[in-house]
């Protein structure tokens, strides 16, 4: 049980997460600044250009996480 992320991917500039058991989806930029916040088993992320990274966090209502690896967007 806890925070389950199903599938990661990248298209273009845009960063999709689909998670299982309903959580709050967070994408994290540097130094763990919150750029976005999605609630629900799906969300996207669309690069600005100015991140060096973005990192997802899904947090299911128990409060168990889950991660992944940092993506960098190529220039």
């Amino acid at each position: 049980n806890g925070a389950v992320i199903d599938s990661v991917s990248l298209t273009d500039d845009t960063l999709s997460v689909s998670v299982e058991n309903g959580a709050t989806i967070e994408f994290v930029g540097e130094n763990g600044v919150v750029l976005k916040t999605v609630s629900g088993n799906s969300g996207t992320y669309t690069f600005s250009g100015d991140e060096k990274y973005v990192r997802i966090r899904a947090t299911d209502a128990n409060g168990y996480k889950a991660w992944t690896q940092a993506v960098v967007l190529d220039a």
